[in-house]
């Protein structure tokens, strides 16, 4: 982890940074910005169907929350403030993949994945195992892919 002091001053060049993008964007979502002692929070919510609505929120305890798509992942380890411009301009890009595994016997659901692809190529992913679907995994899987459009068409 890195010092609570120096932690801070960069996530407060952080907010400052995004607080800059959101202006790109202002003209095809709705957008809330709200900020606390410890939190800051940015809501982008698309008026464009299909694409990916997110919610980002920044803590300085080291830990951000974020929801994409509906999917929700909470108190995430910050490894690099330098991830979250890329992180939300993917998003926006369109740039979202939500992959989810289901048996092929039972059609019942697996899991979750949710994969964003940064401009680099790098990929952000998260895969939340849904509940009895290893008890039930028996067989084959089929993975069905829901993509998302950018924002801006």
């Amino acid at each position: 982890m890195v010092a609570e002091d120096v932690y801070r001053s960069s996530l407060q060049a952080t907010i400052a940074t995004l607080r800059k993008w959101v202006p790109a964007i202002a003209a095809s979502a709705r957008i809330e910005q709200t900020e606390g002692h410890d939190v800051w929070k940015l809501s982008v919510a698309p008026t464009v169907p299909a694409a990916c609505p997110f919610e980002l929120m920044l803590r300085t305890d080291q830990k951000f929350d974020l929801s994409i798509a509906g999917e929700i992942f909470e108190d995430q380890p910050v490894s690099s403030l330098d991830l979250f411009l890329p992180l939300i301009d993917a998003i926006a890009a369109g740039r979202v993949i939500q992959r989810e595994t289901v048996s092929t016997a039972t059609a019942a659901p697996l899991s979750l994945e949710t994969r964003v692809t940064l401009a680099n190529g790098a990929v952000w992913s998260k895969i939340r195992e849904l509940p009895g679907g290893h008890a039930i995994h028996t067989g084959d899987t089929l993975v069905q892919d829901r993509h998302f459009i950018p924002y801006r068409r």
